[in-house]
């Protein structure tokens, strides 16, 4: 649904390649945030033209290169509609699946292989902040004006998000024990 969505949305703006679409994305740093690969752009298009939702417009030749512009018809105006509001309808929730998933199931004899990785995880994570910032500076560069306020706001809650999962692991890294868990997530410790 999120692909669709995007390709539809960026399609919503003017008539554009793939290629174009996916130079978008990457300016945006919407891969970071969406998990949209480059190939799943031009999988979509192909499907939605399969469903009449976008059109083939024409074909631009760069170098030796054959583009396909495509622009969204009438149905794939309506299409984007009830996706955007499917997308406004669903509560919005950031959880670190991963590391819940891992602390809850994590015992004893992992502790000296898990510590270890919590670092490389937080190293990680602050690389992944950067990047956002730095997208949030080349949005705007892309743009040529200052983001608006609503497009701020985005930029500040993936922040946070970023902010409060780095949080979690150096609290993590202070409270598991060293040694042995005396609990897990469901109750049972390690001498049972």
């Amino acid at each position: 649904m999120l692909t669709r969505l995007v390709v539809l949305g960026c399609l919503m703006q003017w008539p554009m390649s793939g290629y174009q679409i996916q130079l978008i994305l990457q300016v945006s740093q919407t891969e970071q945030w969406a998990g949209i690969l480059p190939g799943s752009v031009y999988h979509a298009l192909k499907k939605l033209e399969k469903e009449g939702k976008v059109i083939l417009k024409g074909t631009e030749k760069t170098g030796n290169r054959l583009k396909s512009i495509y622009e969204i018809s009438p149905a794939g105006k309506d299409e984007f509609s009830k996706l955007l509001k499917e997308a406004w309808q669903k509560p919005c929730l950031h959880f670190p699946s991963n590391i819940y998933g891992a602390v809850s199931f994590l015992d004893g004899t992992q502790l000296k292989e898990v510590l270890p990785l919590i670092d490389k995880q937080v190293d990680m994570l602050k690389d992944e902040l950067e990047e956002w910032n730095d997208g949030e500076i080349a949005k705007a560069k892309f743009c040529n004006a200052e983001l608006p306020d609503y497009m701020k706001a985005i930029f500040e809650n993936g922040r946070k998000h970023i902010e409060l999962d780095i949080e979690l692991l150096k609290k993590l890294q202070r409270t598991l024990p060293k040694e042995k868990l005396t609990g897990g997530f469901y109750g049972k410790s390690d001498n049972q």
